[in-house]
Formats: C-alpha cells, sequence, structure tokens
C-alpha cells in the first residue's frame, strides 16, 4: 500500500510541475476566464519561476479569444517585477485584427484562436526566482468579451539572435 501513495505522490508532483516547463527552454503560466470576458478593473497576476539565470530570455504573451472579441486591437499595461527586486513597467497595443477586420489569428472550426505577442526580448534575470507579471487590460469598456484565456511564456534566447 505504502508503494502505491509513493507513486502517486509522485506522478502528482510530475503533474504539477509539468504544466510550467514544457521543456528546458520555455516556460509558460496561463490564466483562464471561466466567463470569456477580462473585466477592466481586473489585474491579472501570473508567476513564472525562472531558476537558470545564465541565458537570456525571451518574453511573450499570449491571448486565447474568440470571434466575439470586438477590438482591433488590445492595449494592456504590464508592471514586470523580478526576483532582484526590480520592476519594469511598460503599456502595449497588440493588434488584433488587421485593417479590414479580420483576425490575425486564424480561427479554429470552435471559432477560438491564439495569437503569440512579444513583450520583450533578451531580458537577462540576475537572481532566480519568481517573475511576476501583473497584467492590466487599458480598454475603456467595463468587461471585454471573447477572451478564453491569457498567458506568459517565457523562452530562453540564443544570444546570436
Amino acid at each position: 500500500m505504502k508503494t502505491i501513495q509513493k507513486i502517486f505522490i509522485i506522478i502528482s508532483f510530475v503533474l504539477a510541475v509539468l504544466p510550467g516547463c514544457v521543456n528546458n527552454r520555455t516556460f509558460e503560466t496561463y490564466h483562464s476566464f471561466p466567463n470569456q470576458a477580462w473585466d477592466r478593473f481586473e489585474t491579472i497576476e501570473i508567476a513564472v519561476l525562472i531558476e537558470d539565470t545564465a541565458p537570456l530570455y525571451d518574453i511573450f504573451f499570449i491571448i486565447d479569444h474568440d470571434a466575439t472579441y470586438p477590438f482591433d486591437t488590445l492595449y494592456m499595461h504590464v508592471v514586470l517585477g523580478l526576483p532582484s527586486g526590480e520592476t519594469r513597467i511598460n503599456e502595449y497595443s497588440f493588434d488584433i485584427k488587421d485593417e479590414a477586420g479580420n483576425f490575425l489569428a486564424e480561427l479554429q472550426t470552435d471559432g477560438t484562436g491564439s495569437i503569440k505577442l512579444p513583450l520583450r526580448k533578451g531580458l537577462k534575470i540576475s537572481k532566480p526566482g519568481s517573475c511576476i507579471f501583473e497584467l492590466e487590460v487599458l480598454i475603456p469598456r467595463v468587461e471585454i468579451p471573447g477572451i478564453h484565456r491569457i498567458g506568459i511564456v517565457m523562452e530562453i534566447t540564443d544570444p546570436e539572435d
């Protein structure tokens, strides 16, 4: 019986850690919106644990949306808290649709699409720990419909890129 409990604990640990680390070069974390809408005053906090401080990291914002997303652009405010205590603050304007009003993401048969947008290239992290992202939508509406999930992806970059 104890062997089965040990196996269950090991499997549970692996399944808990696995989503945050896709491979040894990519780290990602997501936040889902159960009602497929992002409230204007809801600041989302996403933490990505980084232990290796030797490489540089490229950071991307992921948005999974559906055809009910009403705007051409997504305006956001991003605060990045680094493990060293340093803070980086930026505002972003991401195109979600082209000039003709077509979604840039290829919509699947279920009507959803995903876009991977660059936040920062070649970030050096000086201390291991959690990078904390505070994400706030800046569109002046109480609720932004059509957003299913957002995420942060951090990829180890090659210095030659």
